[in-house]
């Protein structure tokens, strides 16, 4: 995404799953409905910002909107030109229409939990710096 665009970052343990849990127990209540789950939104250069004030390590904006940026970063994306379509697509539509409209109630998730993690405080519960590592299932 271009430096300043703010976008949602979303912690999927303490955002997307308390949200799902709530969906499935209240059927009646949220079918049919479209609710944006977000931990908090925030552009690429606050993200770098944030990074570097939580880890003490230098980062820089770096741009993959475009395919030859997006391959640039993403060597392995090259064999699959159908999934650089699709990700230049994606944010391409992002930055034209913004990721919900504007009657979405962007702060659902929020309500439902609190506590879900922030891009700060992922970086220090993870503990992640940086390096290339997978989270979640292996």
């Amino acid at each position: 995404l271009p430096e300043h665009f703010r976008a949602p970052f979303v912690d999927p343990l303490t955002a997307t799953g308390p949200a799902v849990l709530k969906i499935f127990d209240h059927p009646d209540i949220y079918a049919g409905q479209t609710l944006p789950i977000i931990g908090e939104v925030l552009s690429p250069a606050e993200m770098i910002e944030t990074f570097q004030r939580v880890t003490g390590r230098k980062a820089v904006y770096a741009s993959a909107y475009t395919p030859d940026e997006l391959v640039r970063h993403f060597p392995e994306f090259r064999e699959n030109p159908e999934l650089v379509r699709e990700n230049i697509g994606m944010a391409e539509y992002a930055v034209e229409y913004g990721y919900f409209r504007k009657d979405r109630d962007l702060s659902w998730s929020r309500r439902i939990n609190p506590s879900s993690l922030t891009w700060e405080q992922f970086l220090i519960k993870t503990g992640w710096d940086g390096e290339k590592r997978a989270f979640g299932l292996s």
